[in-house]
């Protein structure tokens, strides 16, 4: 019957899976792994909150397991249920009584959690918390960066070069990382549509969701509030700043790394062409539309903004040298 639950699954005929799930789960309910193939299926006909429950059951069949808890706290995630989510975690992330377990969280660089949570603030309009979460993934990475400088005099006093030399080659793909580029093109696509509000009047601030329980305390001095004072310091210290002023420039670094660490993917172009093309970058929206075309040519987006730097082209007062390499490069673009 699992077996049958698979091939069907793989072949997307859901209808077929669950029968059969459901036929495995009837002959032995104990197994924990069923109900959270029986959720994988019912995510991909669109049913959130069933796919939730039976990966619930999942994790009350075993609440010691780490993997079912994490599952479900994806799910719920998934489906827009940021308060619940945090529950469930933090049945594996407590820390003292006065410390919130989304503190032990962020320290454990949880990244898979900020970026899921980020896309759940996201779906429900709040670009700027879901911002805050997306940034914490990089914040995570320039922490990486800073606790490798003790590492370099550590291998040269202990003359430790093969470990020296794994640590510069991953110092140059440490960048290339899931996480991180899902996090970028996140960012970057926030922070365009940031700018987008900007330009509209829209007022981002008043879509901000409060979704904790209680309002956070303000924050004493750490001197004059012991502990307590140190897990609000670090509450603080985890609620990031989003630039609502300049926030196509704030994009930049992030544009920047994926054009060097993801040049492969289509999203890479797409996003580094609008970004250049509202600040007004001609050549390089020409490069990025060019290098994007070359790996999906059928991609609208980029064939729309081929049309519109064309347009823009024609009457805007761009140098000689400049309009005279739109001109050319475009043509052979047909667009």
């Amino acid at each position: 019957s699992t077996q049958s639950t698979w091939d069907h699954y793989r072949m997307s005929d859901y209808s077929k899976a669950l029968q059969y799930i459901d036929a495995a789960i009837t002959h032995t309910p104990t197994v924990e792994m069923l109900y959270v193939l029986k959720g994988r299926i019912l995510k991909h006909t669109g049913d959130l909150d069933a796919a939730w429950e039976a990966v619930e059951k999942a994790r009350l069949l075993d609440t010691a397991d780490r993997y079912l808890n994490t599952k479900s706290t994806k799910y719920l995630l998934r489906n827009n249920k940021v308060r619940e989510a945090d529950k469930t975690i933090a049945l594996f992330t407590v820390g003292p009584e006065d410390t919130p377990s989304y503190n032990n969280v962020v320290d454990m660089q949880c990244m898979w959690y900020e970026i899921e949570e980020g896309d759940a603030y996201y779906r429900m309009g709040d670009t700027i918390t879901a911002m805050k979460k997306w940034l914490l993934t990089d914040k995570h990475f320039q922490d990486m960066e800073e606790d490798q400088f003790d590492f370099h005099a550590y291998c040269l006093r202990k003359c430790t070069i093969r470990a020296y030399l794994e640590l510069l080659r991953w110092e140059r793909r440490s960048h290339r990382h899931t996480f991180y580029l899902r996090a970028a093109r996140r960012v970057v696509k926030g922070f365009l549509e940031i700018y987008e509000a900007k330009q509209k009047g829209d007022d981002l601030t008043s879509k901000i969701l409060l979704l904790t329980d209680q309002p956070r305390k303000p924050v004493k001095p750490k001197e004059e509030a012991g502990e307590e004072g140190e897990a609000e310091q670090k509450a603080n210290q985890y609620d990031l700043h989003v630039e609502l002023e300049d926030p196509l420039t704030k994009s930049l670094p992030f544009v920047k790394a994926l054009l060097q660490h993801a040049p492969q993917c289509i999203d890479t172009h797409v996003l580094s062409a609008q970004v250049y093309f509202k600040r007004d970058k001609p050549l390089l929206v020409l490069k990025s539309i060019i290098a994007g075309l070359k790996i999906e040519g059928s991609n609208e987006t980029l064939k729309n903004l081929a049309a519109q730097l064309k347009t823009a082209g024609h009457g805007a007062t761009y140098p000689a040298p400049v309009k005279a390499v739109l001109s050319s490069e475009l043509a052979k673009l047909k667009v």
